[in-house]
């Protein structure tokens, strides 16, 4: 009783406790919800190289450090989800074991939590890079994988998830796997902002890795005379 007790109001235990609870929430919630997830997977592999062209160095050094990390993690080869739910889980599991372990001797909590926190991550990585190749294997690469060519949305239609102006929006879009992705967008320059919820064409990818889109005209509904 006094452990469990220790796992939800003990500081140094609570960082992972709650990691463990929210991955296994999440896992529920997705298993709840079917194929949402499997569109999830996804989502975020259609997000531009740079979002904001002031700050492209900046940008460009970011996007590199992060991308080398999410590819060594195995996104573009394993669905997020799968990825996110095995780094947090293991991460809570591992700093738990620690801090038992390190709670056995006689040193400052604040010092042996650090340590644990440290332990728990590098191991937590090292152990979702290695589950994420094994199930790569198995996975069947359609509708898992990252497309290698985000100009294929161009020609497609989509619907608003925000407001797209001239400077931002996002836009929901179905690639021909099935799998959903959002995708950054503006409007062709001259156009007035589209609202959310509206059907759209993608008409072209910039520089920056976004794509413009035009809404589409409503056709006139027929009536019989």
């Amino acid at each position: 009783m006094e452990y469990a007790k220790s796992l939800v109001f003990d500081w140094y235990n609570v960082v992972f406790t709650a990691s463990i609870v929210f991955w296994v929430l999440y896992l529920f919630i997705t298993a709840i919800g079917g194929s949402t997830s499997d569109h999830m997977d996804v989502s975020h592999d259609a997000d531009p190289d740079f979002h904001d062209v002031n700050h492209d160095a900046n940008h460009e050094v970011s996007h590199s450090l992060t991308s080398s990390l999410l590819s060594f993690l195995g996104i573009g080869k394993c669905p997020i989800s799968i990825i996110l739910l095995l780094l947090g889980v293991s991460f809570g599991f591992i700093g738990l074991v620690c801090n038992g372990f390190f709670s056995t001797f006689k040193i400052p909590v604040i010092l042996y939590f650090w340590v644990s926190f440290s332990i728990a991550l590098v191991a937590a990585i090292a152990f979702t890079r290695a589950c994420s190749t094994v199930i790569a294997r198995y996975m069947p690469k359609k509708g898992t994988t990252a497309l290698d060519d985000l100009g294929c949305f161009v020609g497609l239609h989509g619907e608003t998830s925000t407001t797209v102006n001239k400077e931002d929006g996002r836009v929901r879009i179905s690639d021909p796997y099935g799998a959903i992705h959002n995708i950054y967008c503006t409007t062709v320059e001259g156009d007035e902002p589209i609202p959310p919820n509206t059907e759209v064409l993608i008409v072209s990818r910039i520089f920056d890795g976004r794509f413009q889109v035009k809404k589409l005209p409503t056709l006139p509904v027929k009536t019989n005379i």
